[in-house]
């Protein structure tokens, strides 16, 4: 049995008045793009992924150091598109680490059931203990068990 796959999403932070915080985000990754990922498994039981900011203009943004700080989740109901606005946390789709140059961060998810979550990606400019700024993309577990 093959261990959980392995992806990196590259997080692209520049700088845009036209967002209301003045941070364009968006992802580039094999799982999809721009704003929503989508997770086969590919008989692999569950997913390591790893969301790694590029500031390509120094905008400053990292990574909360509190794990459960830089990633909030939630299962969706039917159709549901709500964002998370306030600290939760699924098993579904959980954070595990934050690098030390708070630039990662590392998410689990065993993608069991066929499922949507809504997730928030926190940053912010100081990982200790600055304020953040939110960014609500849409995650689509796709495969179900393994089998």
């Amino acid at each position: 049995m093959a261990g959980a796959k392995r992806e990196t999403v590259r997080v692209m932070l520049t700088p845009d008045s036209g967002w209301p915080d003045g941070i364009k985000k968006k992802f580039q990754s094999n799982l999809g793009g721009p704003d929503e990922l989508t997770f086969r498994n590919d008989h692999h039981p569950g997913f390591i992924v790893d969301f790694v900011i590029h500031d390509p203009q120094n905008t400053g943004y990292l990574f909360p150091a509190d794990k459960d700080e830089a990633m909030w989740c939630k299962r969706l109901e039917g159709t549901s598109n709500d964002c998370v606005t306030s600290r939760q946390h699924w098993n579904g789709f959980e954070a595990a680490a934050v690098s030390p140059d708070f630039r990662t961060l590392t998410v689990s998810t065993p993608n069991e059931n066929v499922e949507r979550f809504a997730f928030t990606l926190r940053f912010t400019k100081n990982p200790h203990s600055g304020d953040c700024i939110d960014w609500d993309p849409i995650g689509n577990g796709m495969n179900g068990p393994r089998s």
